[in-house]
């Protein structure tokens, strides 16, 4: 929560100052700074205007199990003219949606969804094709690493990595453990797997971890990724319902260097607890994919 600490004390500054209290609005304005300072490492402050006509539309939507209202929830991926979607946490209402609703499969016709697949099954849509498995030899069945999703996708202008994720939510000690282990792990993968392969890559899925927070850090770490959430973009993804600074944007996606971002922000939640958010990304050509 630095950002929310910096305007925090920016905003008692200003108190003090209109109190004429100097001597406390410095030590505020001190603390303001230091929260700030805490969040440029590794951000963006705001938005690209440029590379439109490379954007790659990213959805990453917790859908919530429980939805009571998995109509939205399908409305909203029909609605949102998405290339790729990260979809966590759907129902078996939604899931049998996206099984027999052939507007959305023409639109984005690569994904793993097994028959058997029951609530809660993480799936990724593209519209390109989804390379996996040891060599990358293999179809969207193979993407499934250790309850990530782990591909190459071939974007016709320049494929690029994708890692979707789901760290457990730390609501107990074991979670919490359970979850930074899931995260560990997929550091892993991006450090020898992904980066290797000389692609752009994106992180992406409810990190249960705003960008600041221990998860995103550990992520980071190492693997040359960043948020893509722009520091000077006022908004969170859960409570859903709920605007920043009473919020806080755990759905999100980490880019490698090079990534542009030219939009984010949260939709409408289709009757989830949590905000989807849409992210445009300027991914460019590499060398590997050329």
């Amino acid at each position: 929560m630095t950002p929310h600490f910096a305007v925090l004390c920016g905003a008692i500054a200003a108190w003090f100052v209109v109190r004429r209290r100097f001597v406390a609005a410095m030590i505020c304005a001190a603390g303001a700074l230091s929260g700030l300072v805490g969040t440029l490492p590794g951000r963006s402050l705001s938005v690209s205007a440029n590379g439109a006509a490379e954007t790659v539309a990213l959805l990453v939507f917790n859908a919530r199990v429980e939805n009571a209202t998995p109509e939205r929830a399908h409305a909203l991926l029909l609605d949102t003219q998405a290339d790729v979607v990260v979809l966590l946490e759907p129902s078996a209402t939604l899931l049998d949606a996206l099984r027999s609703d052939e507007v959305l499969r023409r639109r984005l016709p690569h994904r793993w969804l097994p028959d058997r697949a029951g609530p809660g099954f993480m799936v990724v849509l593209s519209a390109w094709p989804q390379r996996a498995g040891r060599d990358w030899d293999e179809g969207p069945a193979a993407t499934v690493v250790r309850g990530t999703r782990e591909m190459l996708v071939d974007r016709p202008q320049g494929a690029f990595a994708l890692l979707a994720i789901h760290p457990d939510s730390p609501r107990s000690h074991e979670r919490w453990r359970t979850g930074n282990q899931t995260v560990e792990d997929a550091a892993a993968r991006v450090r020898d797997r992904l980066v290797p392969t000389g692609l752009p890559v994106v992180v992406a899925g409810d990190l249960n971890s705003p960008p600041m927070g221990a998860r995103v850090r550990a992520l980071c770490k190492g693997t040359g990724l960043r948020s893509a959430k722009p520091l000077l973009v006022p908004a969170g993804t859960y409570p859903g319902g709920w605007r920043w600074p009473f919020s806080l944007a755990i759905d999100d996606a980490l880019v490698s260097a090079g990534v542009g971002v030219t939009g984010w922000r949260t939709l409408e939640g289709a009757g989830s607890d949590h905000a989807p958010v849409l992210i445009r990304l300027v991914i460019p050509v590499s060398a590997a994919s050329e």
